[in-house]
């Protein structure tokens, strides 16, 4: 029997585009889309499998310029104006795509070597990518973001916000790039689990992979847990 061929998502468009490598895998959607479900289906590690959470500043937050981990969105996070090419872990193939066509309105950056940015209008949106495994913590998304608070994105609005939809929502190929934060735990694994862009199919990885398509940050965002 020939083997069902996957329908190409914006996400495997990116990636494809970007000339990245990555792999998929579909997973029965009965008895839950969750990540954690997930993980059962396809017989995988829930370590590996990681979440995409919209969130959006709470209230009149703005970024201060005190994000962690670096400061720009270049590929040596030292305020080059491309991505890639110099990033451990990366195979270069990004190099000299400039930044400005990862970072759409509503977002405009201060300027290369400050991590600072402003909406442009509205509210300020964040994503954060988190293993199925653990809970995230809000606040310490928000002080790497430099924001006050943070508070997750109604799900009824994430198809008009990413083109996504619950349960499908992937952190590669939005309709616009937002800042992005990985859990630092993907950094300890030689390939994680991202959505595809729809509920049954995943895409499977590098981190640094995942880092360079999304202009992100490791992290630690995850809950402490308590004994």
């Amino acid at each position: 029997m020939a083997k069902k061929k996957i329908r190409k998502t914006n996400a495997m468009r990116r990636l494809d585009q970007l000339k990245q490598e990555y792999s998929t895998s579909t997973y029965s959607t009965d008895g839950g889309i969750d990540a954690l479900h997930v993980a059962k289906s396809l017989g995988v590690p829930a370590a590996r499998i990681f979440k995409t959470i919209v969130l959006e500043a709470d209230g009149n937050s703005t970024t201060a310029g005190s994000r962690s981990g670096g400061s720009t969105l270049s590929g040596s996070r030292s305020g080059s104006s491309t991505l890639g090419g110099s990033r451990s872990g990366s195979n270069g193939s990004l190099a000299g795509v400039k930044k400005e066509a990862f970072i759409t309105a509503p977002f405009s950056y201060a300027s290369a070597g400050h991590s600072s940015y402003a909406p442009a209008g509205g509210k300020a949106h964040f994503v954060a990518v988190i293993g199925a495994e653990h809970d995230l913590d809000l606040k310490k998304v928000a002080a790497h973001f430099g924001v006050k608070s943070v508070k997750l994105f109604d799900w009824k609005e994430l198809k008009t916000l990413t083109g996504y939809m619950r349960g499908g929502c992937s952190p590669i190929g939005m309709k616009r790039q937002f800042p992005t934060v990985i859990d630092s735990s993907a950094e300890d694994l030689d390939s994680v689990y991202v959505s595809a862009g729809e509920i049954g199919t995943q895409i499977i990885l590098a981190p640094a992979v995942l880092a360079e398509v999304t202009a992100a940050d490791f992290a630690n965002i995850r809950q402490s847990v308590h004994h």
